[in-house]
């Protein structure tokens, strides 16, 4: 006895340490796949956001290049707009506008810079001489000095003024000029007056241009509007100074500080440069990129944010690792145990062998868990997948609400753009506009070229001519070349001179014949305010024409004066001439006062005046490259969503869609886009779905009155998602081998002494569960008929390894189940707001076939089945103390509630799957009633078959008796089931046929043997006997688990004693037991001269004693008489012979 408790203290310590051993693997496996995981998806994840950062970077350069180039082109029309403004002002002094400089005294001439400066929007305008004096200026106190002297200009910018600044190639060099008065561009072209050289000067404010361009070229402005994936964030540092030239993450704001200060290397200021920084003890990845010669951009998010997502990834993937291994190996330890207690001789093959060591490999045992490590394996790969994947689409949202943010920065930036180059471009050729129309005012000569156009319309089909205020025919001169020439050198496609009444008197084009419209919806129409005095200019918006073409017109007053030449023919004058006209007729009118009134008003209402309307066209070129940056093709336009693309609609009713690179889809709605609903409700959206066939992952969310949605095309997602959980699943099959061979392989010592340690446990009479071979061949356990219905626990020894098996991954599947709604019931700060997570428990997606209804309809199946074993517990305690009655309720609520449960969980996740649960019943019912009159028996067998296999009458395996036919369960089909008879033949009953089943189905089953002895028989006797000679049958039988036994006497025959003899036997093998153990008990008897007794057969009458002894002497005598009648003929027979 002391020998085995020393061998048994022996196995338990070799054990103990084999466990603790195996439990320093399992932790050293974890540390390695977690360690190799976590690697893997820190790879992943910083090479995403490295691409995310280079395409953000990308993005905020190309915004900063665009705007650099509008910012030039501002410069350069605002340059050339200056020089334009000059040289057609020269062309007005070569008109004769010098000579009457020259001819006026300095009040005339401060009247007429004065108001060409008013008109052209410059600050300086005067005339300088070759040897740098200012002839004519609006000042006085200039006229004859030198800009040098009077701190205007330094002599060097005074001589290349005087030279000009406009090169040979036609490229205006402007001189800058930085004074005691300010910072001006000043513009110059030459002229020639009496042979004499002189320069014509303008100069401009340098503030007017740089606030059209200062927004254009904020740095700030832009990084500001630049986002970063993972909340990141954009900062920009002078390199030359390693300073901030901007940083602002959130409140925090260092613009102007030290870079280096604050934790930042060196090595961060190199372009290209990807990285781990540390600012102010904070850790992020920074990427950056040079911007010039001294500025360096950089692209900074937090690292924690960076992994957040793979966290959940990792964490998953490492529990998952845990799960199986933890289950490998108890499940190993199970197994083994099982074999060393049923004495269970496994296969083992010896891989080493010498004097001390014999190391063997268990082959049985590795057979019973590689299918465990199997499915281990792809429960991790289905981890990884669907955490990739999940993973994937929160990437994939998080870039998409990145490019809608940047797009949101990006229009409102082209707004506040769009809305400068407009005021900028307007204000410009506004400028140009009243510059013409005082040019055209003073020398009107492009309005008296001569033409044969002439105004007429028809009245009651007849021409009628125009008249105007001369009493002439109203002229018009089209296509003039004074005119195309002022186009062409203002950058103009088109002039219109109106007259008073809106009709063109001279054009630039070949359209002669226009005139303005009343019709308030056309476009000319609003240019009569202007001749009607209600407006002095008119800056109209952009607007399309009915031939799709975009224009823009701009209108000025114009005054143009009319007189007759001695001809009697209309003539147009120049203001100058009017003006000294009316000066002329005060002073003829204060000389000849002796003249008549009436002849002095002739004289001086000689020259008409009239208000009209001069209108300049812009070139659409010119504002397409500048408002390029504005437009929405550049606004959406974005290389960050992995070859997907913006899409824009509008929120009408019909939700018509604007824009998309794809033109035939503009136009389109919403419907027939295949654009679901639920997107284009306000709230953000975000799913898979079909566009012109191609599956697109679509993300949308409500922005000023307008729905903004980015695709991505599904073939440009999850690059990753099959290499990684390719990795996690082989890195875990690899580790699961190591970690199995130390429950695999074993010692000749360990053997013998778990040998030594454990007995061999019988099987008892009332194990819940045991073994059974299926149809198939192979053998599994079972839970025996009696037990799968009443509320018994089963002992932990009694189960099955098998068994044991499934009640570790329920108690571990509960576990998980309970942390994961613990984790959903405070989602909130367990998980992102605008996570993945959030996204499916709020239920916006789409209903339909993905991976939202997946995950939604997983959690209401694992919840609803929580739920009811929850609720089963405290429901059958209470009916237990309610008795038979109760128990007998609690059975039929717990049914209720399993169907009801089963019921509701498919309804609802069919609901999740986009299926119409109402139709769906609706459309059944119809197909019932239809199917059902033909095919009642069908419909019958199949709802039949459904209540067997979730009530679990009988399993596949089981041991049953139909209709007094006994067999194996072989197959439970959706209208049949196939029993499997002792003598090999299979009988398929329909599953509406089976009634009153008989469950066999245990471990160790009685065999009932029922035999006669005859009433003389000594009963002690017998008794000895079968005591005595039932042992050997067991011996010679080892089918028989348990006895023979004599049970005593069982019933009071007819001829008889009846019997009994039992013995155990499992339950598929009780039909052969039982013939052995009647042929043995029978041989028992016959060699112990125990008689059994034949059957009897006793014969009753009910009839009255006198009636049957009649008929009994009634019978005697007939045969009487008939041996009478037969002996004389015996007699002659014999005579006759």
């Amino acid at each position: 006895m002391a020998v085995r408790r020393d061998v048994r203290r022996r196995a338990n310590t070799y054990f103990f340490g084999k466990v603790l051993a195996n439990a320093l693997l399992l932790v050293i496996g974890v540390i390695l796949i977690s360690t190799f995981l976590r690697r893997v998806q820190e790879s992943t994840a910083i090479s995403r956001q490295l691409h995310n950062s280079e395409q953000s970077l990308a993005e905020a350069f190309s915004i900063l290049e665009k705007n650099e180039e509008g910012a030039k082109e501002l410069t350069r029309v605002f340059h050339d707009g200056n020089q334009d403004m000059a040289d057609d002002l020269l062309e007005l002094m070569n008109s004769g506008l010098f000579s009457s400089l020259v001819n006026s005294d300095h009040d005339a001439q401060a009247e007429v810079f004065t108001d060409i400066i008013d008109r052209s929007g410059v600050e300086y305008l005067f005339v300088m001489s070759t040897d740098g004096r200012i002839l004519f200026s609006p000042v006085q106190e200039y006229n004859g000095k030198n800009p040098v002297d009077l701190g205007l200009l330094t002599e060097e910018n005074v001589g290349k003024l005087v030279a000009g600044t406009r090169g040979e190639n036609g490229t205006v060099t402007p001189v800058r000029e930085d004074n005691s008065f300010g910072n001006f561009y000043f513009y110059s072209t030459r002229g020639y007056y009496r042979r004499q050289d002189f320069a014509l000067v303008l100069g401009a404010d340098v503030s007017t241009l740089d606030s059209q361009t200062s927004s254009l070229r904020d740095i700030p402005f832009v990084l500001d509007r630049s986002p970063v994936g993972n909340g990141g964030f954009m900062f920009a540092v002078d390199t030359a100074k390693n300073v901030f030239l901007y940083y602002k993450n959130g409140e925090e704001i260092m613009t102007g500080r030290s870079a280096l200060e604050t934790g930042l290397s060196e090595a961060a200021f190199e372009d290209g440069y990807s990285g781990i920084e540390t600012i102010r003890g904070t850790s992020y990845y920074c990427v950056s990129k040079k911007f010039g010669p001294d500025t360096v951009i950089c692209a900074a998010a937090k690292t924690q944010d960076v992994f957040r997502d793979d966290k959940y990834v990792l964490f998953w993937s490492t529990i998952g690792f845990v799960i199986v291994m933890i289950l490998c190996l108890l499940y190993a330890v199970i197994i083994r145990n099982d074999f060393v207690r049923r004495a269970f001789k496994t296969e083992k093959k010896v891989l080493y062998k010498s004097k001390d060591l014999t190391l063997m490999f268990d082959r049985s045992i590795f057979e019973k868990i590689y299918p465990l490590m199997i499915v281990g394996v792809m429960l991790i790969f289905g981890i990884s997948f669907y955490t990739q994947t999940l993973l994937e689409i929160s990437q994939t949202a998080e870039e998409s609400r990145v490019a809608l943010e940047e797009v949101a920065g990006r229009y409102d930036e082209s707004s506040e753009n769009r809305k400068v180059i407009r005021e900028y471009y307007n204000n410009r050729f506004l400028s140009k506009a009243k510059l013409i129309a005082y040019l055209i005012e003073e020398d009107p000569s492009v309005l008296n070229e001569p033409t044969s156009f002439v105004h007429y319309d028809y009245v009651e089909d007849e021409k009628v001519y125009q008249i105007d205020d001369e009493g002439n025919r109203l002229k018009s001169v089209g296509s003039s070349e004074k005119l195309l020439d002022l186009c062409e050198r203002n950058d103009l496609e088109s002039i219109y001179i109106f007259d008073e009444h809106g009709n063109t008197i001279a054009t630039s084009t070949p359209n002669w014949f226009f005139y303005l419209s009343h019709d308030e919806e056309a476009q000319s129409s609003p240019f009569y305010d202007v001749i009607d005095g209600k407006k002095d200019t008119l800056v109209q918006e952009p607007m399309t024409s009915d031939m799709g073409e975009e224009s823009q017109y701009i209108g000025v007053v114009f005054h143009y004066y009319t007189t007759k030449d001695s001809r009697g023919r209309t003539a147009y004058v120049s203001r100058y001439d009017y003006e000294s006209s009316l000066e002329k007729g005060k002073k003829g009118n204060k000389k000849a006062a002796a003249e008549s009134e009436a002849e002095a008003e002739e004289e001086e209402q000689g020259i008409t005046e009239h208000r009209s309307l001069l209108q300049i066209g812009m070139k659409g070129e010119l504002t397409d490259s500048l408002l390029e940056p504005t437009e929405l093709s550049y606004i959406f336009s974005t290389s960050t969503l992995k070859g997907g693309h913006m899409i824009l609609f509008d929120a009408s009713e019909e939700q018509v869609c604007r824009y998309a690179p794809n033109e035939t889809w503009i136009g389109m709605t919403a419907e027939e886009l295949e654009v679901p609903a639920e997107a284009l409700k306000g709230e953000e959206y975000y799913g898979f779905t079909r566009v012109s066939g191609i599956p697109y992952f679509q993300f949308y969310r409500y922005m000023d009155g307008y729905y903004v949605g980015a695709m991505i095309p599904e073939s440009e997602m999850f690059q990753s998602r099959m290499k990684n959980s390719l990795i996690a699943a082989l890195t875990s099959l690899i580790l699961l081998i190591f970690l199995s061979a130390t429950v695999t392989l074993t010692s000749a010592e360990e053997e013998k002494l778990f040998a030594s340690a454990d007995k061999k446990s019988g099987s008892r009479l009332d194990a819940a569960i045991f073994n059974i071979i299926l149809p198939s061949g192979s053998t599994v356990s079972t839970v025996s008929a009696s037990a799968r219905w009443d509320n018994r626990s089963i002992p932990w020894r009694e189960k099955a390894p098998e068994q044991k098996l499934l009640t570790m991954v329920s108690a571990i599947f509960i576990v998980l189940i309970l942390y994961i709604l613990v984790s959903i019931r405070f989602a909130n700060s367990a998980f992102r707001e605008d996570g993945v997570v959030m996204y499916i428990l709020s239920g916006r997606w789409e209903r339909g076939l993905n991976i939202f209804a997946f995950s939604a309809a997983m959690l209401v199946a694992v919840t609803t089945m929580i739920l009811l074993e929850v609720i089963r517990f405290p429901l059958r305690v209470l009916t237990s103390l309610l008795g038979a009655r109760g128990e007998t309720i609690g059975h039929l609520m717990i049914s209720v509630m399993k169907y009801g449960g089963v019921l509701g969980v498919i309804f609802y996740c069919l609901h999740l799957f986009g299926v119409d649960s109402t139709s769906l019943l609706a459309s059944a019912g119809i197909l019932s009633l239809i199917i059902g009159l033909g095919a009642q028996s069908l419909i019958k067998d199949i709802i039949a078959g459904i209540f067997i296999v979730f009530e679990g009458e009988f399993r596949v395996g089981d041991i049953v008796t139909i209709h007094d036919y006994r067999g194996k369960v072989m197959d439970i089909g959706l209208r049949t089931t196939k029993i499997l008879g002792s003598d090999g033949n299979v009988k398929i009953y329909n599953n509406s046929e089976i009634s009153g089943v008989l469950n066999m189905t245990k471990d160790a089953s009685y065999s009932l043997c029922y035999i006669d002895i005859e009433y003389g028989q000594d009963i002690e006797y017998v008794e000895e006997v079968l005591n005595r000679e039932l042992p050997d049958l067991k011996k010679k039988n080892n089918l028989i688990l348990d006895g023979p036994t004599f049970a005593g006497v069982n019933a009071l025959g007819a001829s008889g004693v009846t019997l009994l003899i039992l013995c155990t036997c499992n339950e598929e093998d009780i039909l052969g037991v039982n013939r052995y153990l009647k042929r043995g008990v029978l041989q028992i008897f016959y060699r112990n001269n125990i008689k059994v007794p034949f059957p009897n057969l006793t014969i009753s009458s009910l009839e009255p004693p006198e009636k049957r002894e009649a008929e009994e002497k009634k019978i005697e005598g007939e045969e009487e008489k008939e041996k009478e009648e037969e002996a004389p003929r015996k007699d002659d027979g014999i005579f006759e012979s």
